[in-house]
């Protein structure tokens, strides 16, 4: 069990404001989220004392990691999110490398309360929509 203390203090005021027990919390700090029962939303302890929010958005079957459709579908993916980089805070990322399509977003040190509320609702809203889209490809 981790030592609330030690958590993110944005976190520490999340957990406060949904009324969640500190039995939530992973032996790393990572606080699991389960959004309109059908996201999982992970908020972590980033480097800097900053936050990260990550999510998985889709599975990439190990046979086929390699195969060209699946480099195909990966590429497009990640040239779509790259022209969303100037608009979207979060981005996609493979984790670990070439089995998963994740997206993440990195949170300021200071972030709590209302601010981290609306940071989880936007990346929520970026994951439903990646969600769709690559299951459409």
């Amino acid at each position: 069990m981790t030592d609330i203390t030690t958590v993110h203090s944005g976190v520490q005021d999340f957990m406060a404001r949904r009324g969640i027990a500190s039995a939530a919390l992973r032996g790393d700090g990572r606080l699991a989220l389960t959004i309109d029962e059908k996201y999982r939303v992970h908020l972590r302890p980033a480097s800097d004392g900053q936050l990260a929010l990550q999510a998985k958005v889709t599975d990439l079957p190990e046979a086929n990691a390699g195969s060209r459709g699946a480099e195909d579908a990966i590429e497009r993916l990640l040239n779509l999110s790259a022209g969303m980089l100037r608009d979207h805070a979060s981005t996609l990322c493979l984790e670990p490398p070439g089995l998963s399509v994740q997206l993440q977003q990195i949170l300021a040190a200071d972030s709590r309360g209302e601010q981290l509320e609306a940071e989880i609702a936007e990346f929520t809203n970026a994951l439903d929509f990646w969600v769709r889209t690559s299951k459409s490809l």
